[in-house]
């Protein structure tokens, strides 16, 4: 199983998705889950229904995974436009603000990268709090890239 999984995780683009492996109860504590690469197992025997529920929660997790800012680990655009158009839909009441980090470029070339990534998961951090601290558990912040942000 171990030369199977590796195989599967190097490749360009199977690798990139979800690997879940079915293993029988007695042989749970004889695999080094550290190094196999898998994402989820399922024990044999196994129920369909159970199965079906642990696909849903992978995918769940590389949607998330893929959305997410890389710098920031905010969810992107793809949530953003899920979530507006979720509530669009189910006629909920919500507010949108957009805000963009004027002339940060200008701060990236005077103090370099390093410290800009800092300024940006420092606001990030603060405006999260605030979004959620206004908005409680409804409300989201996202990032739509760049210095652009969205809650």
């Amino acid at each position: 199983m171990e030369t199977l999984t590796r195989n599967l995780k190097l490749h360009a683009f199977l690798g990139r998705l979800p690997l879940i492996v079915f293993v029988r109860e007695s042989r749970l504590n004889d695999i080094d889950w550290g190094s196999l690469g898998v994402d989820d197992f399922i024990t044999i025997p196994y129920r369909a229904a159970d199965v079906v529920r642990r696909i849903r929660l992978c995918l769940g997790r590389l949607t998330r995974s893929l959305d997410a800012t890389p710098l920031t680990r905010l969810p992107g655009n793809t949530t953003i436009l899920a979530e507006t158009t979720s509530r669009i839909h189910n006629k909920q009441p919500f507010a949108l603000a957009y805000q963009d980090i004027d002339n940060f470029k200008s701060f990236n070339d005077r103090y370099g990268y390093g410290r800009g990534n800092e300024v940006l998961i420092v606001a990030c951090r603060i405006l999260t709090t605030v979004v959620g601290e206004v908005a409680g558990p409804e409300g989201l912040f996202a990032m739509l890239g760049g210095t652009t942000l969205s809650s």
